[in-house]
């Protein structure tokens, strides 16, 4: 299933995409890596399969996968923890403009 058949179907069955609970969010607790950064990291993945051909039998594992291998390349570490990178910042603005946008 692509990308956006796989948010579709979710869509019609009013599920997230990833749900609050998911193991990635205990991952970036350990990696002290802050929650909003995995959101920006989703707004990054959606952009990055959204209209792609590419199908996945499971998009909540490889969205994991992306994160915990920091193949997004949305943010770096720092001896203080982590700070955005140019794509990391790109897509927090995308995102906080789709925020305002849906108010």
């Amino acid at each position: 299933m692509t990308f956006d058949e796989w948010c579709n179907a979710l869509e019609r069955k009013d599920e997230d995409c990833i749900y609050s609970d998911d193991p990635i969010f205990e991952w970036a607790k350990l990696a002290g890596l802050p929650r909003e950064y995995v959101a920006i990291a989703w707004t990054q993945f959606g952009e990055r399969f959204g209209g792609s051909d590419k199908v996945q039998r499971d998009w909540r594992a490889t969205f994991r996968n992306y994160v915990r291998q920091g193949w997004l390349n949305c943010w770096r570490t720092t001896p203080d923890g982590y700070v955005l990178t140019t794509v990391g910042e790109q897509a927090r603005r995308v995102r906080e403009n789709l925020n305002l946008e849906s108010r």
